[in-house]
């Protein structure tokens, strides 16, 4: 395989009703221009544009799930001008990022350069793995993974917040962060011990993985905090992310027994906003209960 960014393609594959029309807004986009391909044929370097007709395509979403997981290649689901709202729901679940066809020609090219950002976080979190095979001691000085939850620790976060901030600046696409806090941290360690509490954020940790995307990075980011990077996502959106999982936590506390008073804060890029620290600040300014 090769490697660089002098070598990426924009590679069209789904629907060529819905992306043909868009070939001539995106020619030189990227060094190796536009072109069509066998899914086989599609490099670590590439971005792959998927056209996803009204009413989705099956088939499209398992050779999104193909490409995932055998290629580091960035993914962008098109869809068809004039899909709803569940139609963006079901590609939010199987694409990293997702545009209409019926975008501007800045916004495709900006979905194109998110694309080639989420590239790099893949490469980043493939460190991870290879990370994960050295010793512990050697782990604990260098990895991106708090070993008691499983999740990004506060440094991997940061760096790819940065990273994304920039991005967002810059193309003018929305990005949001969840800050999560746990409220009772010292009474759950008094009433059930550091193992017990370890527990507890294992359940958070577990929550995340079933509730957020694949493009969507949570980390233990100190003590009682929990931090989410939520890619494509407005206030809004975000919001409903933190309202969800803080309801999937409340009904495992009902049934457990154990009381967990969780809140949340939320906060997304605008014009104001200088950098990943900025919207962590931002974020943790709004916890409420």
């Amino acid at each position: 395989m090769t490697s660089g960014l002098q070598a990426a393609r924009l590679i069209m594959l789904g629907d060529d009703a819905v992306l043909a029309p868009l070939t001539p807004t995106l020619e030189g986009c990227l060094p190796g221009g536009v072109l069509a391909v066998a899914p086989d044929d599609v490099l670590d370097d590439d971005v792959v544009l998927v056209g996803v007709p009204a009413g989705g395509d099956p088939e499209l979403a398992t050779l999104v799930a193909e490409l995932s997981s055998r290629s580091s290649a960035g993914i962008v689901a098109v869809l068809e001008a004039g899909c709803t709202a569940d139609d963006w729901d079901r590609a939010l679940h199987v694409a990293p990022l997702v545009v209409s066809a019926a975008a501007s020609p800045e916004e495709l090219r900006a979905a194109v350069g998110f694309a080639v950002a989420a590239r790099r976080r893949h490469d980043l979190a493939h460190l991870r793995e290879e990370k994960l095979e050295l010793t512990r001691r050697s782990i604990e000085q260098i990895s991106m993974i708090d070993t008691r939850t499983g999740l990004y620790n506060r440094r991997f976060l940061m760096v790819s917040l940065e990273d994304a901030v920039a991005a967002a600046r810059r193309y003018g696409r929305p990005l949001s962060l969840c800050v999560f806090e746990v409220r009772n941290h010292a009474e759950l360690e008094a009433r059930h011990g550091a193992t017990g509490l370890t527990g507890v954020y294992e359940q958070v940790a577990d929550t995340f993985s079933q509730t957020l995307r694949g493009a969507d990075i949570e980390a233990w980011v100190g003590r009682d905090r929990f931090a989410v990077m939520l890619p494509e996502t407005n206030e809004e959106g975000a919001r409903r992310v933190a309202e969800r999982i803080r309801e999937q936590l409340g009904l495992w506390s009902e049934q457990s027994g154990v009381t967990l008073e969780l809140v949340s804060g939320v906060a997304t890029v605008s014009e104001q906003t200088r950098d990943a620290g900025d919207l962590m600040s931002q974020a943790e300014s709004l916890l409420t209960r």
